[in-house]
């Protein structure tokens, strides 16, 4: 084992916290010093990974470097003092730029989904029309019940994997409080409370995603 690993478990809590704010100090004091070197390099990660283009890579790096700052300083415990600082920040801005880039695919997917239902169906346009939208009709064609099973795959992407879940148990296949209660594992009240914030959520989500559209038409 590490023997710098056994020191550490043996540090009390008063030690502990001696430690963590030596290693503070150290950090702020490289951070300092090499400010402008560790935004250049974020500059860079940010035009490769896509996260900003033009004007703004200078911003969204600026922003990446005080949260990979704050995020350091209150993970000081975890650094080693003898390993290289430039390489656990830039390991903490990392880690944060590949979460922004998860955030950022949702939005476009998000975007996406309502452009291709505007274009689609263009008499939805409140999200009392786009919910109805999602109830099972009786249907003879296949090509109707594939366009239907479309149309709601589209306005559920618009929310989590959970609420999509719970919608689809309550709204596309019908089941009831005692019965999605049993689906779902849990309580008749809790059932119903779940599936009132799942469908407040797709209120929410559908009202917004339509009024960013509604904004870039004009804007165009």
């Amino acid at each position: 084992m590490n023997p710098q690993h056994i020191s550490r478990q043996r540090l009390g809590p008063t030690d502990q916290v001696e430690a963590s704010a030596s290693t503070q100090k150290l950090l702020r004091s490289y951070i300092e010093e090499n400010t402008a070197s560790l935004l250049g390099t974020l500059r860079v990660y940010v035009l490769r990974m896509g996260l900003a283009s033009g004007k703004e890579i200078q911003e969204v790096a600026l922003e990446i470097f005080q949260e990979s700052v704050i995020e350091a300083l209150a993970s000081a415990q975890r650094f080693d003092q003898q390993a290289p600082p430039r390489a656990w920040l830039l390991g903490i801005a990392a880690n944060i730029m590949k979460r922004r880039k998860v955030v950022q695919a949702k939005q476009l997917q998000r975007e996406e989904t309502m452009s291709h239902l505007v274009r689609r169906y263009p008499n939805l346009p409140d999200e009392n029309a786009a919910l109805d939208s999602l109830m099972p009709v009786v249907m003879n064609d296949p090509s109707q019940v594939v366009e239907a099973d479309e149309q709601a795959a589209i306005i559920l992407a618009l929310v989590s994997q959970e609420d999509q879940y719970i919608l689809r148990l309550a709204v596309l296949e019908g089941h009831q409080h005692m019965s999605l209660a049993h689906e779902l594992g849990i309580t008749p009240g809790a059932a119903r409370a779940r599936l009132h914030r799942a469908l407040s959520r797709l209120r929410i989500a559908w009202k917004t995603q339509w009024a960013k559209r509604q904004k870039g038409e004009r804007n165009v």
